[in-house]
């Protein structure tokens, strides 16, 4: 048994459900979008969010800088729904 399993069975035990019995294809589907860091970094070339640093937004001579700003809305993605809201909610607002 993997830890990953064995966190789940734990998690089972005090009243979780195992959402892959009863999830659809497009539930399935768009949890692994989410949890994919490919996801938000290409999410964030298309909506051509700022280049971002961990010390904040870099300039034009700093290109060679790894570019987090999809960390920083993938975090936000998961404060949100850590704060009950859904997913969609935060979609929208993200326009």
């Amino acid at each position: 048994m993997t830890y990953i399993e064995q966190a789940i069975k734990e998690a089972e035990k005090e009243g979780f459900a195992d959402i892959s019995a009863h999830a659809s294809q497009e539930d399935l589907q768009w949890l692994l979008a989410i949890i994919s860091p490919s996801f938000w970094q290409a999410l964030g070339k298309a909506r051509g969010w700022p280049p971002y640093s961990p010390t904040g937004y870099v300039d034009n001579y700093e290109d060679d800088l790894e570019d987090f700003s999809w960390k920083v809305y993938w975090h936000r993605l998961i404060d949100h729904l850590a704060n009950g809201k859904d997913a969609e909610s935060f979609f929208k607002e993200l326009v």
